[in-house]
């Protein structure tokens, strides 16, 4: 999409089936809308030999959710700020868009963080969209949808400010974060992840859309704090 019929915002060019994309928060009510419980998971054993695709030697599949904010390192991608690790990644990049995290809580915390802050950029819309979606069909149609439409606009950014986690075992990670725009809206979105051919993938549906909706968050109390300083 060119000329009149692009999109002014990134939520405008998300805000579709078929997005991979930051969907926009609905409008506030008067109060907070509670966000969607997760789908119930089948617990499994982590496969032998799953390892890291690019050498991360972290691993903690039986480690607790995350009930405080990790170390963290923050990298200025575009205008917005993505989590980094030496520990637990990205240790690699996809043509500059930051890939393969360790199979740690840490680890599927900062690729869900660095996915929803940078899916949205110009430079980092496609490989994000090739690399992180969990099955074919959802990434396919989200390619699909991403060439038709493109990316939304260099200065419309979403930062994550907060989470919230949900579980953990190894094998998937359900993560509630909270963003929050240029303009200071915020919204939660629930990512449910799991591990894949060596790094964190996010599940989508066949249409390539986010499992959950997005949900305005007003009140942050029950989030635990983890934006750069």
């Amino acid at each position: 999409m060119t000329g009149d019929d692009e999109p002014d915002t990134v939520a405008e060019a998300n805000d579709q089936p078929g997005d991979m994309g930051t969907p926009e928060p609905p409008p506030a009510d008067d109060g907070d809308e509670p966000a969607e419980e997760p789908a119930e998971a089948d617990p499994t054993t982590a496969p032998d030999g799953d390892d890291s695709m690019c050498g991360l030697q972290a691993v903690e599949v039986d480690a607790e959710p995350l009930d405080e904010a990790p170390d963290t390192d923050w990298e200025l991608l575009g205008q917005v700020f993505v989590p980094t690790s030496d520990e637990h990644g990205p240790g690699d990049d996809l043509e500059g868009t930051p890939i393969c995290f360790a199979r740690t809580p840490e680890g599927a915390l900062m690729a869900a963080a660095s996915v929803l802050s940078i899916v949205g950029h110009p430079d980092h819309a496609a490989n994000t969209i090739e690399h992180y979606p969990d099955n074919d069909t959802g990434r396919e149609a989200a390619l699909e949808d991403y060439e038709e439409r493109g990316a939304g606009a260099d200065n419309d950014r979403w930062q994550v400010v907060a989470f919230e986690y949900l579980g953990f075992d190894g094998s998937s990670a359900t993560i509630d974060l909270v963003i929050e725009n240029q303009n200071r809206q915020s919204a939660a979105l629930m990512a449910e992840l799991v591990w894949l051919d060596g790094d964190w993938r996010i599940r989508v549906n066949d249409d390539g859309s986010w499992l959950h909706d997005a949900v305005s968050v007003s009140n942050t109390a029950e989030y635990v704090p983890w934006e750069p300083n």
